[in-house]
């Protein structure tokens, strides 16, 4: 009888363990399915990436376009072309379209993108700030932010359109001048504006850049004589100065629309 209870125990034992496996299988599997679940409920920009199980290579990009040079991966050829002599469409249109060269950038823009001295590099690494400091307008759009609920790389979606702000030539008090109301000041005032707003930015680089653009920005005179006209006129008509968007004379209507609404 003790043998016989021996086995009995024993075989409930083995059944109790593999219950608990089944048990902890279907555990693992369900919550296997509620993440595929609660994944597939999260944008398809913002799940996290996995490699595909299978890799396709498109080769080596460097079949050059005949007509243009630029560099194209063979499966991009035109399908009346041939391996042996490939022509492609989507650059230029087999010659069809061509651009001028573009214009050498300024001496000390080139040397500040280009040389590995410390101060272009510390430039490069705040290239953006620098690029905002000496803005015309600012960027105003109505961002949604709903898409970044999640996990995911970052992305920029707006509702409705895309447009830049200039404001007023002169800051509301106690505005302090900002963009394009700082084009209007005297030099060494405005260049004083920006290192205070940037502080953290190099001086002697922003004294620089102001002068390249005073010296070849077409914008900037366009300021300059707004502000002229403004300290010409009458100190009491001084106030009653508008500034408005004329369209010239001949310019395509469809490429130069004036703005329909009232800024």
């Amino acid at each position: 009888m003790d043998h016989d209870q021996e086995v009995l125990q024993h075989e409930n034992h083995i059944t109790q363990q593999q219950q608990m496996t089944q048990q902890a299988q279907a555990e693992h599997y369900q919550a296997a399915i509620n993440d595929i679940r609660t994944l597939w409920a999260i944008p398809k920009g913002c799940r996290p990436y996995q490699e595909p199980a299978h890799r396709h290579s498109l080769g080596t990009m460097d079949v050059k376009c005949p007509d243009c040079h630029a560099l194209h991966f063979m499966s991009e050829r035109l399908t009346n072309s041939s391996n042996s002599n490939p022509k492609f469409g989507i650059c230029c249109l087999q010659g069809q379209i061509q651009l001028p060269p573009l214009s050498e950038p300024p001496h000390l823009l080139h040397k500040l993108l280009t040389s590995s001295a410390p101060r272009a590099r510390k430039f490069r690494e705040g290239i953006r700030q620098y690029n905002s400091a000496f803005a015309f307008t600012s960027v105003a759009v109505n961002m949604d932010h709903t898409i970044l609920n999640g996990r995911g790389p970052y992305s920029f979606r707006i509702h409705g359109s895309l447009h830049h702000k200039m404001g007023t030539l002169h800051p509301h008090n106690p505005q302090q001048p900002s963009y394009a109301q700082l084009y209007i000041y005297d030099e060494h005032a405005a260049l004083a504006a920006r290192n205070s707003r940037n502080s953290n930015l190099n001086h002697v680089i922003m004294g620089e850049l102001q002068e390249m653009l005073i010296a070849i920005n077409p914008f900037v005179p366009l300021y300059k004589q707004a502000y002229q006209v403004m300290r010409d006129s009458p100190a009491e008509s001084q106030h009653n100065l508008q500034m408005t968007i004329v369209l010239e004379q001949g310019a395509d209507h469809r490429r130069y629309n004036l703005p329909t609404v009232d800024e």
